[in-house]
């Protein structure tokens, strides 16, 4: 055998290049500490995710079926109380709703009540008379609402709290009732989370042996399939 031809068979005898294992990822990440960082992100942000959701999905379940269904989330309990304020009357709504607030441990600000009167005048015996000035607001929670109003002529105090069962706390909770800055951060991790779920899913999916075209195209017809049923339900049409 001559020495020209020594080189080629060692040349067709190499090893050919081992195949990318994550397409999606560059070559130098695709090492051991690398890719146990990725899993182990993958795996706790979907824990964490899992655990709101299970919550999230029985209240969504819960508020879309709840007509068709006949779901009772039970009758509200319902106190009130009218008395005259003893101390000094109160200069303007801000002190009535900062005194609310104190007395009653009340976190969430003042808002608009639902039964607040819009008549200025009366009518009585044919003589035009100014009703009295009352302010009327309501404090809501995911547990109960408190509506609160003052008559300033009178120092005339009047408070109804609707306390909500179980299921209708739950129920308040999925809205986002009374939440405030605490819901916005919560809802904010639980975005944040899905995100690296999905990154880092997405990138460990890229390994998975089977039909990929076939995993896109049915992912592709959802989507499809979602802006169109929107789009229906759209006022005017998309």
């Amino acid at each position: 055998m001559s020495d020209t031809t020594a080189p080629r068979m060692a040349a067709s005898e190499a090893k050919p290049r081992a195949k990318t294992m994550y397409p999606f990822l560059p070559s130098e990440l695709q090492r051991g500490t690398f890719l146990l960082w990725l899993k182990r992100t993958h795996a706790w942000t979907g824990l964490f995710g899992a655990c709101v959701f299970v919550l999230l999905g029985f209240t969504g379940i819960l508020l879309n079926h709840r007509a068709v269904w006949k779901i009772d989330t039970g009758a509200p309990t319902v106190s009130a109380v009218e008395f005259v304020y003893e101390g000094t009357p109160f200069e303007d709504r801000d002190g009535f709703a900062a005194w609310v607030q104190d007395s009653y441990g009340v976190a969430q600000e003042a808002g608009s009540s639902r039964d607040a009167p819009t008549i200025e005048r009366v009518s009585f015996e044919g003589q035009e008379i100014a009703a009295a000035e009352r302010w009327d607001m309501r404090f809501r929670g995911p547990n109960a609402v408190l509506e609160a109003s003052y008559v300033p002529a009178a120092n005339l105090v009047a408070l109804e709290r609707t306390e909500h069962s179980f299921l209708g706390f739950l129920k308040e909770l999925h809205k986002g009732h009374g939440i405030g800055i605490v819901w916005i951060l919560l809802i904010d991790a639980v975005g944040g989370a899905l995100l690296l779920m999905s990154l880092s899913g997405i990138l460990l999916w890229s390994k998975l042996h089977g039909p990929r075209l076939a995993a896109l195209g049915l992912l592709g017809a959802a989507a499809v399939w979602l802006f169109l049923g929107a789009g229906t339900m759209t006022i005017g049409g998309l």
